[in-house]
């Protein structure tokens, strides 16, 4: 079933980034192997070509491939929701920061009951941080944290917004509590596709201190 075998691979993206965790080349393997059945099965799936679009971006950094897929994608379902977070890490990826900032709001305002919001405005926080808006990187931070008080990886991003804005004593505060929490890896702060210059962000938000 292509729908299943889609999970799959969601799953896998999903573990490896709450991770921080670079994905094999026999799991990679498997995973083209999979998508390449699930596409020929279901070609007409919103959810299984934007499941292809998050590989292409995430693991192979085929940013053609996947705004190709984009493009199918909202042609089979315009309200897709998620799209609008696959356009913004498309963006993000291009170093196109005021348009994924853009992107992950539209994904925001529409999805307050979701328990994935906290993941979307951590998201939009790190857009924010690398367009240097570090204020509203910070207002991200903070509400996303208020939703998850148990993932330190909500206060690592505020303290580095802080920071730019030189705001020290208020950034310890944060590196300090966020000490005090799991170094587990968690769903919602599981990174974005950065543009290789800003990648250094990793080694800040990354589960273990």
């Amino acid at each position: 079933d292509g729908m299943s075998l889609c999970m799959r691979v969601e799953a896998q993206l999903m573990l490896h980034g709450a991770r921080y965790k670079i994905m094999s080349a026999e799991i990679k393997k498997r995973c083209e192997e999979v998508l390449n059945t699930a596409v020929m099965q279901e070609p007409k799936s919103d959810y299984v070509i934007w499941v292809r679009a998050n590989f292409r971006l995430a693991v192979q950094d085929d940013i053609s491939g996947a705004l190709a897929d984009l493009k199918r994608g909202r042609q089979l379902n315009p309200a897709y929701l998620e799209n609008h977070e696959l356009e913004g890490q498309i963006l993000l990826r291009r170093s196109e920061f005021a348009g994924a900032d853009a992107a992950f709001s539209r994904l925001v305002e529409r999805g307050e009951q979701d328990p994935l919001q906290p993941y979307r405005l951590f998201m939009r926080g790190i857009a924010r941080y690398c367009g240097g808006n570090f204020e509203g990187s910070v207002e991200d931070a903070s509400a996303a944290y208020d939703m998850r008080p148990n993932e330190a990886g909500h206060l690592k991003l505020r303290a580095m917004a802080l920071t730019e804005m030189q705001l020290h004593e208020q950034a310890q505060a944060c590196l300090q509590a966020a000490r005090q929490l799991s170094q587990a890896p968690m769903m919602t702060t599981k990174p974005p596709v950065l543009p290789p210059d800003m990648r250094w962000m990793l080694d800040r938000l990354k589960p273990v201190f």
